[in-house]
């Protein structure tokens, strides 16, 4: 779970994550994006986004990919398995989170796995500020 009211932009979760599963260049799983506003007083506001798989319900990511490359296990976790993926990016256009990577070194897309050789992703993990949760907010 994500709460935009206390991310700070400290791109910790992005360090957390690239550095966990050793993503080469331009691959993020998890991406802080910074939205410039303005409050309803006139003054300019400043908040972050997060982009990542929030391992949806009914995910279209998994309905996207023409080779079953994306699949969703029995406990409810999206996984895609690289090995399988034939690089066409369907599953890209699908995600409403824009939360899968594609790597144009492999030719393949990835995304996140909720750490599912963690007792705790590693996003939550060095998130300081308590915006990242794994439980509901």
């Amino acid at each position: 779970m994500f709460n935009p009211s206390l991310c700070v932009g400290c791109f910790a979760c992005e360090l957390a994550c690239k550095g966990e599963h050793q993503q080469p260049s331009g691959v993020k799983w998890i991406q802080v994006k910074r939205a410039e506003g303005t409050s309803d007083e006139g003054k300019p506001q400043l908040s972050f986004k997060v982009g990542v798989c929030r391992q949806c319900e009914a995910p279209l990511c998994v309905s996207a990919c023409p080779v079953g490359a994306i699949f969703k296990k029995k406990d409810g976790l999206i996984m895609l398995e690289g090995k399988r993926c034939n690089g066409c990016r369907e599953c890209i256009k699908a995600c409403p989170w824009e939360a899968i990577a594609f790597d144009p070194a492999r030719q393949t897309a990835s995304k996140c796995n909720l750490c599912a050789n963690l007792s705790e992703p590693r996003c939550v993990t060095y998130c300081s500020t308590g915006a990242l949760t794994t439980t509901e907010i």
